[in-house]
């Protein structure tokens, strides 16, 4: 789906000295789950996103490379952040995926 939430994701982890086990078992993931997310073979479900937005303090639109700046999963200014505290997961995914297309379609060359 988007190769920037591997990266990104890979690098937050690393920026708190986890490896993908430590992180995986705080979130209840495997290792290997963590791994496919990392290097783009699996796609994360809305819960994984809410949940990897909510430990890194980041937005979901920084996971999803919309942004470069990893404004706070719970920043109050919703300019440029999803306020996804009050939405369901399946509404933060469909809401994702539009700016995930968005984004593509004004990228791709």
């Amino acid at each position: 789906m988007i190769v920037i939430i591997g990266e990104r994701l890979a690098k937050l982890r690393k920026a708190k000295k986890l490896t993908q086990d430590e992180l995986g078992n705080q979130l209840g993931i495997s290792k290997y789950r963590m791994s496919m997310y990392e290097n783009n073979k699996h796609t994360p479900s809305e819960e994984v996103i809410v949940s990897l937005a909510k430990y890194f303090d980041v937005s979901i639109d920084y996971l999803a490379g919309l942004i470069d700046e990893p404004y706070s999963y719970h920043r109050e200014d919703d300019v440029y952040v999803l306020k996804i505290s009050k939405a369901t997961p399946e509404i933060v995914v469909n809401v994702f995926t539009e700016l995930v297309e968005i984004s593509n379609s004004k990228f791709t060359v």
